[in-house]
């Protein structure tokens, strides 16, 4: 067990801590970033794919073939 004097000491330091850090505001505002980048990252997932999509469908070049000329 911790003493009660120990005990008592800790909490204050960490009621000071929480308050210096004013914890209500970084919980809230970290959840708002986790929203706001999970919201991108669904973004960048559905405009990669719609890419994807775009590019699968574009005629293929093949640049390793020559080109014959009709000049022969």
């Amino acid at each position: 067990m911790i003493p009660s004097s120990l005990a008592e000491e800790l909490s204050k330091k960490y009621q000071n801590i929480a308050r210096d850090l004013d914890l209500d505001n970084v919980l809230s505002a970290t959840k708002k970033n986790i929203f706001t980048v999970s919201c991108y990252s669904v973004l960048e997932m559905l405009l990669s794919t719609a890419l994807i999509a775009t590019t699968e469908s574009l005629p293929r070049i093949n640049f390793c073939t020559p080109i014959e000329s009709d000049e022969a």
